[in-house]
């Protein structure tokens, strides 16, 4: 895999998890381990069906926001933040992805009762903005 679109709004909520995302996979393109990684707007979907050849991965990070993920370009990625509030949402993209994860470990286990085989990828914290705290380990 060298080319990923990553598919997330950040104009209702700049701080949404598809910016780390955005952040990590930017770090693996400066190491070399990916070729590019471009954000797609869900109103540029189009774009993702027109230039379906363009992309090797793509990645949608749940965004809060109900659109139907792309059909018949590079496989899919989803990875559902939101599996509490809007599950049919959430269950209707995972029927359209190949790979699928949930933030939260319910999330995934409701997901595979539906048929899916999505694995848990619970959220995490970005070191660099949230810091890095010295605590003993309990």
């Amino acid at each position: 895999m060298s080319r990923v679109a990553l598919l997330y709004d950040n104009t209702q909520r700049p701080e949404t998890t598809g910016v780390y995302c955005r952040r990590a996979l930017e770090e693996l393109t400066r190491s070399g381990r990916i070729a590019s990684i471009e954000h797609i707007l869900p109103s540029d979907l189009a774009r993702l069906q027109a230039e379906k050849n363009r992309w090797d991965l793509i990645i949608a990070v749940d965004d809060g926001l109900d659109y139907d993920l792309p059909a018949d370009t590079a496989p899919v990625v989803w990875w559902a933040i939101d599996t509490h509030l809007e599950f049919e949402r959430s269950l209707r993209r995972a029927r359209h992805a190949r790979w699928t994860f949930a933030a939260q470990k319910n999330g995934a286990e409701k997901l595979r009762q539906y048929g899916n085989d999505a694995t848990w990828l619970p959220l995490a914290c970005d070191p660099e903005l949230h810091g890095r705290p010295t605590v003993p380990k309990q």
